[in-house]
């Protein structure tokens, strides 16, 4: 019975896509000072989305790759303006130096504009926060970009 309920809401969920994307993006770490540049690749369901991220965050001391992912939650449309929040999980794994590797929480809001029917601009705020590992990289990171769905 448990297995018939879950393939049931499986379904549903599958049914309530509203669209898959993909995107770059760049940005900035204030809390680091460090300059980054990714792609993700999304999906929405309803109001609610999930979302995965590859960045590279460079400096002139330390390059580092974060990885993440997070959901989102569409608040209010203003127009053709959409808001939402996020929250999620990134991994941070420093590619020189004597940093250690960890994992970091981060809360944030952003808004997208769609330029056209498949191209949407986007730009978000987070902030991050991870354990003492990574406390060099928490801060406020500010990011814009275009996803184009599908």
């Amino acid at each position: 019975m448990k297995k018939v309920l879950l393939a049931l809401a499986l379904a549903a969920l599958a049914g309530t896509a509203a669209a898959a994307d993909l995107g770059v993006y760049g940005g900035r770490n204030m809390g680091s000072e460090q300059n980054q540049v990714g792609v993700s690749a999304g999906q929405k369901f309803g109001k609610f989305g999930v979302q995965g991220t590859f960045d590279r965050t460079t400096t002139q001391r330390v390059d580092v790759d974060r990885l993440t992912v997070s959901g989102s939650y569409d608040v209010v449309k203003l127009g053709p303006v959409q808001t939402n929040v996020r929250v999620g999980f990134a991994y941070l794994d420093p590619q020189s130096g004597t940093a250690s590797n960890g994992g970091a929480a981060f809360v944030g809001a952003g808004v997208a504009y769609p330029v056209t029917k498949k191209i949407t601009a986007v730009a978000d705020y987070a902030y991050q926060k991870g354990n003492n590992i990574t406390k060099a990289y928490d801060g406020n990171i500010v990011t814009a970009g275009l996803k184009y769905s599908f």
